[in-house]
């Protein structure tokens, strides 16, 4: 794009110039359909159809039979991982391709609500206590 305005004999600010007012008319216009910006992109992310890829999956399966994951599981665990959960979560991906865009939406939002959260919360005392436990041989 750059050579392109060089060649028009627009410079460098130029061009700056022109994106800034390129992404100004494009708000205005979704603003102008009367909708505010964060439901224009709620509403387009609801219209996509769902697609499932599994190739992220097949990645991480052909990765754990690689000697370096291999090894690196031995080194932590004392073990070889068989990579049996790689295999059903590549086998799940492709039985979800086999559904209905609709069916899929709703699996995918039920495995989200089942999933425990990362974290654990705790009241400020039980973190206090906690950290006591855990730290309080710092402190002496």
């Amino acid at each position: 794009m750059r050579r392109a305005f060089s060649v028009l004999g627009f410079g460098k600010s130029d061009s700056c110039i022109f994106a800034a007012g390129l992404s100004r008319n494009l708000l205005a216009m979704m603003q102008s359909a009367g909708l505010p910006l964060q439901q224009q992109q709620e509403q387009h992310e609801e219209s996509k159809p769902a697609r499932v890829s599994c190739t992220s999956k097949l990645d991480s399966l052909w990765f754990c039979y690689s000697p370096v994951y291999q090894m690196t599981e031995y080194y932590r665990e004392g073990t070889f991982d068989n990579c049996r959960r790689k295999w059903s979560e590549l086998f799940d991906c492709i039985s979800l391709k086999t559904k209905r865009a609709d069916e899929i939406k709703v699996i995918l939002e039920e495995r989200g609500k089942q999933k425990p959260h990362i974290w654990k919360f705790r009241t400020p005392e039980e973190a206090s206590q906690r950290w006591k436990e855990e730290f309080g041989h710092l402190q002496d």
